[in-house]
């Protein structure tokens, strides 16, 4: 056998040589060389000559080879003649072996740490560290007691440095150790140990290292913030390993929710810049794998939320624009670019155009090598559903061929199906959800609805909420055939199982009240589970947000004219929704105008039915939220009504009501003189006018004694001029209230197919509203309205329709 030009006899070479010669030559040479093969061998027939010393380091030298089955067997067998004799550092380092190997059982484990806890060598500290770490990767059952007999040590200040104290707490991260006391300890020692550290570059990479383990022990997180704000102090002057940036940023996105709540936010916000300025100079001078750079990028994007820096923006489309760099992506790397790029393109408003458009460029060139070079319709459910939900959280900016994209959902769930967990039916639910509007035939439906409803009692709460939520999304051309078969199965699925709502979040529930509401499946039983879950909560975690999309919700299933026969829980559901709004106004700047416009129309929807008493606290909630818009969100709520449909239909209702309390004279006494100019203009906008209109409505007589209340007169007052109000954007197209107790509603093709209850909501609360005091109720339909441009010639059908009726 030939060794770098000299001869080497293995007859005339003891055990420890020929494990030391094997140890160095294992990660340097292939396995299947000679000069390893010969070296495994003469091991093999050795074994039984190995001692105390050469054990272990024969033990982990074969473990790095995997052909060497047999010549394990043979050293193994000797494991329990060598034990005795071994010191501290042999026994952790044959522990470690063992567990590289794959060889630990339990009688091999409690002979070694019975060893090693008997001799006083194994009070060392690197010792017990090694042992600890291999112990927790092998058997993590067992590091309790191993920790528990450790913990005098662990609080002697003496004992173990820095580095030794992060491995101890590598293994703790690694087995979920949770002992409050020993955690404390070690918690204690560990910051004065790092601090200790002279050497700058070497305390950066202790702590580094420490915080990527403590941010799997939730218990750590008052030491992690600690040593977060050390690292800070240092990248101001030392420089930062790639690998490090990436420890500090996943230990950030691990503990986000602890971290990025507490009062010291801001804070982190300097130190993730830090990272960001070390980080692109890191790229530009290192040449790192396309798994390093993608894997750092995607921390970035977890801990900037809602966008990226453009400095992080330009770094990644530079990055994937460079020569043949898509055509090098795996599927793992095509997964993680995509969903890079997707960001990008999902928060435009925050991107130039140009920027935006480069991004969709790279996505689409990501989607045609994932199909033409990687294979795309073969891949494996996991890669498929994360890649495809990606895909589709570009939006209409993103992916362009978001018809070929729903082609191939649609052949991978016919195809691969039947290999689908709950979770990646779950993400390709949703991502078909987005792409439904973009697409002729939602085709992918029917196999993936099948799936889904074959497997609903194994799915988690979270999952069947995500799909009922994707599912409310989709277009009215799929939409009668979820809400008659999907959603009972859904709703059967919670109400069956108590446990699934039970594990719902008041978060969740309010997502759930309004996706069910969105397609009309918000059962009164459903309702009622859902909401004694919300109102057993304290409070909201986001009042405004979750109290108006509850009422708002539920206003639109018409829920007032159920209100008699609602249990105690949505009883109080509404009551809290109400109080939390009260508590709330007058609203900030900072408040969403989506939020504020569902407060005012859900307040408003409620004062149609209620006492002048009850309806007037809750009018001085819905008149804030309109001057909050009118001062704050004005531009954006002109743009919100000029999309006309419903919900300006519903906005011009609301805004009508209001007016009725005035906002002129005394009523705008505390508003400034900008926000009166365009509460006027607005209301002139919408066609209401600020005098009302007097009309005689029917107090007494053949209509009935039950007469309209002053509020309920106010609406109709305020709608125009002979009280005729006329919304000309489809399918909310003409609403008229007349002098003689006729309504006169003209329904869109939605509401006559019944497609969206959403829709036809409000329709229902007025008319049940005016039928309910003796008016006469008149639908039209789109067919019957052709070729009628005004008021007048409505009314004169609708009265022919009344005396047809009444013949």
């Amino acid at each position: 056998m030939q060794l770098g030009g000299g001869s080497v006899l293995l007859s005339s070479a003891t055990p420890l040589d020929l494990a030391m010669l094997l140890h160095f030559l294992a990660e340097r040479t292939s396995d299947d060389s000679s000069l390893v093969v010969n070296l495994v061998n003469a091991l093999k027939l050795r074994a039984p000559e190995l001692d105390n010393v050469s054990y272990p380091i024969a033990l982990t030298s074969l473990a790095k080879i995997p052909s060497s089955e047999e010549a394990r067997e043979s050293v193994l067998g000797q494991l329990s003649q060598v034990i005795p004799s071994m010191t501290g550092a042999q026994l952790a380092q044959t522990y470690e072996g063992l567990q590289e190997m794959g060889a630990i059982d339990e009688d091999n484990a409690e002979r070694i740490l019975t060893s090693f806890l008997s001799i006083t060598s194994g009070s060392d500290a690197r010792d017990w560290a090694r042992l600890m770490v291999a112990v927790a990767r092998a058997r993590p059952q067992d590091l309790p007691h191993l920790v528990e007999c450790a913990q005098p040590l662990i609080s002697d200040a003496q004992w173990g440095s820095a580095r030794e104290l992060v491995e101890v707490l590598h293994s703790m991260a690694i087995s979920s150790y949770k002992d409050p006391v020993i955690l404390r300890a070690l918690s204690k020692r560990l910051r004065s140990s790092i601090l200790a550290e002279r050497n700058l570059s070497h305390r950066l990479q202790l702590a580094t290292s420490a915080i990527s383990y403590m941010s799997a022990i939730r218990t750590m997180v008052t030491t992690m913030e600690e040593l977060l704000n050390d690292v800070e102090q240092l990248l101001r002057t030392e420089t930062a390993s790639t690998i490090q940036i990436h420890q500090i940023l996943s230990a950030m996105v691990r503990q986000d929710d602890r971290l990025f709540s507490r009062p010291s936010r801001s804070g982190y916000r300097e130190l993730v810049q830090l990272c960001e300025d070390q980080w692109c100079h890191a790229t530009a001078t290192t040449d790192l794998t396309e798994r390093a750079f993608l894997s750092t990028m995607a921390l970035f994007a977890e801990i900037s939320r809602d966008a990226f820096s453009e400095r992080l923006v330009q770094l990644i489309l530079s990055w994937s624009m460079e020569t043949d760099r898509v055509a090098r992506l795996n599927n793992l790397d095509s997964i993680q670019l995509s969903g890079l790029l997707s960001r990008i393109c999902g928060s435009n408003d925050s991107h130039e155009a140009e920027v935006v458009g480069k991004a969709a460029d790279m996505i689409d060139a990501v989607y045609d090598h994932a199909c033409h070079e990687l294979n795309l319709r073969e891949w494996t459910p996991s890669e498929f559903s994360i890649f495809v939900s990606r895909l589709a959280a570009a939006g209409y900016t993103g992916l362009y061929d978001a018809e070929g994209l729903s082609h191939t959902i649609s052949l991978h769930v016919q195809r691969h199906g039947h290999e689908y967990d709950c979770r990646h039916l779950t993400l390709v639910t949703e991502a078909l959800s987005k792409l439904s509007s973009r697409v002729q035939e939602a085709n992918a439906l029917g196999p993936l609805w099948h799936e889904i409803s074959s497997r609903l009692t194994v799915f988690q709460a979270k999952q069947l909420l995500t799909i009922g939520i994707a599912m409310s999304k989709f277009t009215r051309d799929t939409v009668t055939a979820i809400q008659y078969r999907n959603f009972p199965s859904l709703t059967g699925a919670f109400l069956k199982d108590g446990t699934l709502l039970a594990s719902l979040d008041t978060c969740s529930r309010v997502s759930l009240i309004s996706a069910w509401s969105r397609v009309g499946a918000l059962t009164g039983s459903l309702l009622e589970a859902v909401a004694s879950g919300i109102t057993d909560s304290a409070s909201f975690k986001h009042p405004i947000r979750d109290a108006s999309r509850i009422l708002f919700s539920l206003y639109c299933i018409n829920l007032h004219s159920l209100m008699r026969n609602a249990g105690p829980s949505t009883q109080a559901l509404v009551r809290h929704c109400r109080e939390s709004l009260e508590a709330e106004a007058p609203f900030a700047p900072s408040i969403a105008p989506e939020d504020l416009v569902r407060v005012l129309i859900s307040i408003c929807a409620s004062s149609v039915i209620s006492s002048p008493t009850t309806a007037s606290g809750a009018d001085l909630v819905a008149r804030s939220a309109l001057e909050a818009l009118a001062k704050f969100h004005y531009k954006w709520l002109m743009d919100f009504l000029g999309e006309g449909g419903p919900s300006r239909s519903m906005f011009t209702m609301a805004a009508a009501w209001l007016a009725e309390g005035g906002f002129s004279g005394d009523c705008q006494g505390m508003m400034d003189e900008g926000t009166k100019s365009r509460l006027t203009d607005l209301l002139a906008e919408l066609n209401v006018p600020e005098i009302a209109t007097p009309i005689d409505l029917p107090v007494e007589g053949h209509y009935g004694s039950d007469a309209l209340t002053m509020q309920e007169q106010s609406i109709y007052r305020r709608l125009g001029v002979n009280a005729v109000a006329m919304v000309p954007t489809p399918p909310f197209t003409v609403r008229l209230a007349t002098r003689q107790g006729v309504a006169i509603e003209v329904l869109g093709e939605r509401e006559v197919l019944g497609q969206r209850e959403d829709l036809v909501a409000w329709t229902r609360i007025r008319l049940t509203l005016l039928a309910n005091r003796g008016w006469k109720v008149v639908l039209l339909r789109p067919s019957e309205r052709l070729g009628m441009k005004n008021a007048d010639s409505l009314y004169e059908l609708a009265l022919r329709k009344i005396g047809d009726s009444t013949r």
